[in-house]
């Protein structure tokens, strides 16, 4: 019964992409959802240094340094205006680049026995969100992981994966995902890996004049990677191997800014210590050895948060699954 509702989604998926236009598709979703959509700029980030913390997803914009847009201001281009002062026209800025990221969509066919959870919208939900950064003028796209919830069927698990990576694969935007703890619950990371032609973390990509470092926390406390049937959402590393991996990066690169992004949370203000990486001060503290660090985003705590720590910021998005909401952030670098 599960895969024949697998094949009628993907049908209907499918038809949707057939009768648009390639490189533009829509669905007609509109006012089914609710969404946040905040932009940064790289010199947002750091423009406070306090430690403030706020929570995230109820209304964008409240964390100082960043402006919250509506759809049609931050479908606006950007970076390519120039600016009078004193009557003199300034050269234009060099163009930025946006990216767009989301997390925790658990895409699934079924919903979860969590009451606030709707993963079996999250294909529709993707689909709407490429549609709008499309339109936005989006470059690059980014899920912060959880990107399927395991069926408990490996069968059933690879078509979900598929099917998620034929809708992103419908569009023409370099994306890259993370894995979660689902993921991994789901998938050793050499299958996941194999399924989404991706690099495993850790690994960089070079994004306009910006570095993006992914990092995989998905490690016991006790160092052993996660694998299916053997992981502990609650216990989470980063090993040194990756920060050592980190501070290569950063040290031999010629980018101007440096990114990190990661599915479990390193940000020791979120307001429950079960989601905190057990080496997070450790990993805090690698990171900002890095002076061109502008930006740290994580997934996984569902409610979504953001922090200053040490003039950098920490946005945790919140999780796409969680009821109507469409959660997503849009960066330029």
């Amino acid at each position: 019964m599960k895969r024949f509702l697998a094949v009628i989604l993907t049908a209907v998926l499918l038809l949707s992409f057939a009768s648009c236009s390639k490189g533009a598709p829509t669905i007609d979703t509109e006012g089914e959802m609710s969404e946040e959509i905040v932009e940064t700029t790289s010199a947002d980030t750091t423009s406070a240094d306090t430690t403030a913390s706020t929570a995230a997803g109820t209304t964008a914009g409240t964390t100082a340094g960043t402006t919250a847009l509506t759809s049609d201001e931050s479908a606006q281009s950007s970076g390519k205006s120039t600016e009078e002062t004193s009557g003199d026209t300034e050269e234009a800025e060099p163009s930025k680049v946006k990216v767009a990221i989301f997390t925790d969509p658990h895409s699934a066919l079924i919903d979860t026995k969590v009451n606030t959870r709707r993963p079996s919208l999250s294909p529709v939900k993707i689909k709407k969100m490429m549609d709008k950064f499309v339109k936005m003028g989006v470059e690059y796209v980014i899920c912060l992981g959880d990107f399927i919830e395991n069926a408990y069927d490996d069968e059933e698990n690879t078509e979900m994966l598929e099917m998620m990576m034929g809708i992103i694969n419908t569009y023409d935007i370099p994306f890259y995902t993370l894995m979660g703890n689902h993921d991994c619950d789901a998938f050793t990371k050499e299958e996941f890996y194999n399924i989404t032609n991706l690099e495993p973390a850790p690994t960089t990509a070079r994004v306009g004049d910006a570095l993006f470092v992914y990092l995989d926390a998905n490690f016991l406390a006790d160092g052993t990677s996660y694998a299916p049937g053997n992981i502990d959402w609650k216990s989470t590393l980063i090993p040194q191997s990756q920060l050592d991996f980190y501070k290569t990066a950063w040290q031999n690169t010629d980018a101007s800014e440096v990114y990190v992004f990661v599915h479990q949370n390193i940000d020791t203000n979120i307001p429950n210590e079960s989601y905190w990486l057990s080496n997070a001060a450790q990993v805090q503290a690698a990171l900002a050895e890095c002076p061109k660090l502008k930006g740290v985003f994580q997934g996984h705590y569902h409610k979504g948060y953001n922090s200053l720590i040490g003039g950098v910021m920490y946005r945790t998005i919140p999780a796409v699954c969680e009821e109507e909401n469409m959660p997503y952030l849009i960066i330029e670098v």
